[in-house]
């Protein structure tokens, strides 16, 4: 969810270790996080539009927090894997085929994740 441009994250973990890492790491990205310890109380504080299950990587939900704006396959690539990829960079078009499974009704007609022809996808 999206609060005046800051992003906010439920975060669930029963290990404080783990989970002070996390919340540490998500707020040092942009993101406004609220953690607790166990699913119960995940679903007392959630009003929820969306999840993800771990493992998960913080520089992941940068990408969730600016909806609506355009990735190269490139910026994608590096902004996931964090340093430049010299294979190929179809890897992103089935990364996203696969993803759109998950989350559209319809992979065919995708509403979340959108390609724009000629730059990649959205």
């Amino acid at each position: 969810m999206k609060l005046r441009g800051v992003s906010r994250v439920l975060l669930i973990e029963d290990d404080p270790a783990v989970r002070e890492g996390l919340e540490s790491a998500l707020s040092r990205h942009g993101h406004r996080v609220r953690a607790v310890e166990s699913g119960e109380q995940g679903l007392d504080r959630l009003r929820a539009d969306d999840y993800v299950v771990k493992p998960v990587q913080p520089r992941v939900l940068e990408l969730s927090g600016t909806p609506g704006r355009v990735y190269s396959r490139r910026q994608l690539l590096e902004s996931v894997w964090e340093h430049g990829y010299f294979g190929d960079s179809r890897l992103v078009d089935a990364c996203v085929q696969r993803w759109r499974a998950k989350i559209e009704d319809d992979s065919a007609a995708p509403v979340y994740v959108q390609t724009v022809r000629g730059f990649g996808p959205v």
